[in-house]
């Protein structure tokens, strides 16, 4: 994800911000996201839910840790650490949702392959960047 959109999810969650893994000393800068802009409203819909629960709880969200955001398998993968009960069922549901959105333009897309490559894509970026439905009977 571009630095400017990692930068709008610590403006919108301060919380957001990258911290030392030893130390959980603030570093100045969003925590990294590993993965396309087309996700960016996803990951940014999570946090809000994710905020929105903790304030439910009336629960202080600076102990919340966000150790990872990445794709992986074409997924969109979360980690976090020291979170309540119930917030692994929100990244659960985001993580769900992203392989129905292109992780490249954020519209409606489906997982493809490229060799042992899998993205969710749209069928223009399918095209775009020479990947196959990973459900194409020809292949198989």
């Amino acid at each position: 994800m571009n630095d400017k959109l990692e930068q709008q999810l610590m403006d919108r969650f301060p919380w957001f911000e990258a911290r030392n893994v030893f130390t959980n000393k603030k570093l100045g800068f969003p925590h990294p996201c590993e993965c396309d802009n087309g996700w960016y409203q996803l990951i940014y819909n999570c946090m809000e839910e994710i905020e929105q629960h903790y304030k439910s709880c009336n629960a202080d969200i600076s102990k919340l840790r966000i150790y990872q955001i990445k794709e992986k398998f074409a997924s969109l993968r979360i980690y976090l650490g020291s979170y309540l009960d119930g917030i692994g069922n929100i990244i659960n549901k985001y993580e769900d949702l992203s392989v129905k959105i292109c992780e490249i333009c954020g519209e409606p897309g489906h997982i493809c392959v490229k060799g042992s490559w899998f993205q969710c894509l749209c069928d223009k970026h399918r095209d775009e960047f020479g990947y196959k439905d990973s459900l194409d009977e020809t292949e198989i």
